[in-house]
């Protein structure tokens, strides 16, 4: 089975190959990802990370039909050769513990935060051991310090989500990080 989209004249169609946008696009059924480089993560030396997260706030937009929520899983993704995305390390190891069985310990799920008094749908996933393998790379290769965020199954998924990005003044994406300096 193909999936063929045409974002030709979208919104979406208009941030594709953008950097630093307002709004980030993702959606399923083989449609978009998000590319997110994080090019100077070695230069964090000598530091043991405890916790690593990504943090993404969902874009309302006026206008949808109230039935067209937020995608229910996102996932991040490596990419390996040249076309094959694998899941994170954090995602495996979420998906492979045996009290959870699931996305537990990735998240990856909308959920409502409260932030200055007002209810704001987020989705925060833990890239712990990924954000480490980032610090310690010294090959110089980008690719090694790249993820992708797409919607789980990307496949079997129909649903899709608008992110603010990283431009945006009032929820730009965020990488929250707690570590230790190892001296």
């Amino acid at each position: 089975m193909q999936f063929q989209h045409d974002y030709t004249g979208t919104a979406a169609g208009q941030q594709i190959g953008k950097v630093n946008p307002q709004l980030l696009y993702l959606q399923g059924m083989g449609g978009l990802k998000l590319k997110l480089e994080i090019p100077n993560a070695d230069r964090l030396e000598n530091i043991a990370v405890n916790k690593a997260e990504l943090v993404f706030t969902v874009a309302d937009q006026s206008g949808d039909p109230v039935s067209l929520t937020p995608a229910g899983q996102l996932v991040a993704t490596e990419l390996r050769g040249d076309t094959v995305y694998s899941l994170i390390s954090d995602v495996l190891y979420s998906l492979g513990t045996t009290l959870t069985g699931g996305f537990g310990g990735f998240g990856g799920q909308p959920e409502i935060e409260v932030i200055n008094s007002a209810n704001v749908n987020r989705y925060r996933m833990t890239i712990t051991q990924r954000f480490q393998d980032m610090v310690d790379d010294s090959s110089g290769n980008i690719k090694n310090r790249t993820l992708y965020i797409s919607v789980y199954s990307q496949r079997g998924s129909a649903m899709r989500s608008v992110l603010y990005g990283p431009g945006n003044t009032s929820f730009p994406v965020k990488l929250e990080l707690k570590y230790t300096r190892i001296e």
